[in-house]
């Protein structure tokens, strides 16, 4: 996908803005000229969309809902019954105590466990690439994604 980030980037790149941050704060910011409302879908429809296109539906980043724990776990289940098949247990910013819970969905739901860093490159330096995961946690989404 193509975002805000980008255009920023080459914004700052052919002299458009003097900054990655000038080109946010100038053209890519809300109430800004070139700034885009997102049209959401509804989890549902997204659900359906992905599963339509032989994807694997995933919640990633499940501690962005800023939902508490019974909340959270009502969505996945809502979701769940849609179609929902994967949550994301490994993240960059969950503690210790978000991996468990996750953890906990992921088994109680029969959901697959991915992990992501979310490494986007100089847009957030202090993300690195990777993480450190067990492998046998990851196995069954991998298996499926190569199918």
């Amino acid at each position: 996908l193509i975002g805000r980030p980008h255009f920023a980037n080459l914004f700052a790149k052919k002299g458009y803005a003097k900054s990655y941050q000038e080109a946010f704060d100038k053209y890519l910011d809300k109430g800004k000229p070139l700034y885009l409302n997102k049209k959401r879908l509804q989890p549902k429809n997204a659900i359906e969309l992905i599963l339509d296109a032989e994807g694997i539906p995933v919640i990633a980043h499940p501690y962005q809902t800023k939902l508490n724990d019974e909340k959270l776990e009502e969505l996945v289940a809502e979701l769940t019954n849609y179609g929902l098949m994967g949550i994301e247990v490994f993240y960059s910013k969950h503690t210790h105590e978000q991996i468990r819970f996750y953890k906990y969905l992921a088994n109680k739901y029969g959901l697959l466990i991915t992990a992501g860093s979310d490494f986007h490159g100089k847009t957030k330096p202090d993300i690195k690439l990777g993480m450190d995961v067990e492998d046998d946690l990851l196995l069954p989404f991998l298996q499926k994604v190569t199918k």
